[in-house]
């Protein structure tokens, strides 16, 4: 066996020893969340079956939980966000792996939701914590673009198969009062190519795993800090660019939140943001600067964020 793969299992082997608290805990809340999410997949399954035939009952909701069916029909959601979350911190996972930067493995992060009576997403997202500063602007660039394009690749079969799956409204009256959710272009693609006649969608419980998944994606893309979008910004153009893309972002997303009140929109996110840092911290070695491919990838890391940002989330019928 060469040095180099003796160098490599010995560094595993040290991972997985240095790491080993952090793999169960990880495996502790993938199994949590993967119960919460299965939970709130089969509350949006009753939502989509409610909205098209009026077939809910408590005896069903019941009967299904009783007899576990809810795992079968919640995992038509639970199933593609779990992998589509993984898939994203994976992708920085594995690139801080290249680069020899020590990372915990990928967390989820549970939400209760109780079908019907407490219906939420299942889900607060998913992290990895890096425990090395990044040396240069290639690393950045590779850790910071590696997860959103990675989970990109699992979102779009599910954005096609959810809007696929869904059931179009053809004549939509809506009333003083109703809540509209935002769509990401992605969707307004897809329903153009499968429902192009739709005033609008009953969305199937795939959709919302991959309107989650697109929410998710977009937010970690903004070029605010150290977000994903930030780590991009800065490899590619530097500490000076990063600082004003960063505050220009920031106050877009307050100005955002102003358009579509009352709802907070994106106000909450923007303040955790400033409370996390606009700026993002030096490298040791600034002068690395990346390739023409991680340019190239740059231009797509845009193009996924225009494809899933939705500009006004939600709105309130006046």
């Amino acid at each position: 066996m060469s040095q180099e793969n003796w160098f490599y299992i010995e560094k595993e082997q040290n991972y997985l020893k240095r790491e080993r608290k952090n793999i169960v805990i990880a495996l502790f809340l993938l199994f949590l969340s993967s119960v919460t999410i299965t939970l709130a997949g089969y509350g949006w399954f009753l939502e989509y079956k409610t909205a098209i035939d009026n077939s809910f009952s408590i005896t069903l909701l019941f009967k299904d939980l009783i007899s576990l069916k809810f795992i079968i029909l919640g995992s038509y959601y639970s199933f593609p966000l779990i992998v589509v979350l993984l898939a994203h911190e994976f992708g920085h996972f594995f690139m801080c792996r290249k680069h020899n930067l020590y990372s915990t493995p990928p967390f989820l992060i549970p939400f209760p939701s109780v079908p019907i009576f407490f219906q939420t997403f299942g889900t607060l997202g998913a992290f990895i914590k890096i425990k090395e500063p990044f040396r240069n602007r290639k690393e950045l660039f590779d850790v910071g673009a590696g997860g959103p394009l990675s989970g990109f690749i699992f979102l779009l079969p599910a954005v096609f198969l959810g809007i696929f799956a869904s059931y179009p409204v053809l004549n939509l009256t809506l009333k003083s009062g109703d809540i509209v959710l935002g769509e990401p272009l992605i969707f307004k693609l897809g329903e153009k190519i499968f429902f192009p006649g739709a005033k609008d969608i009953i969305l199937h419980p795939i959709g919302w795993a991959a309107y989650i998944g697109c929410v998710a994606t977009s937010l970690n893309l903004l070029p605010i800090g150290q977000l994903d979008g930030g780590h991009i910004v800065y490899s590619l153009f530097g500490r000076k660019i990063h600082k004003a893309v960063s505050l220009i972002s920031f106050f877009g997303l307050i100005l955002l939140s102003l358009l579509s009140w009352p709802t907070p929109s994106y106000l909450l996110f923007a303040i955790i943001v400033f409370f996390l840092g606009l700026e993002h911290p030096p490298l040791y070695f600034e002068s690395i600067k990346p390739d023409f491919k991680r340019y190239l990838l740059g231009v797509v890391s845009l193009l996924v964020f225009i494809l899933t940002f939705i500009p006004i989330p939600i709105t309130i019928m006046k």
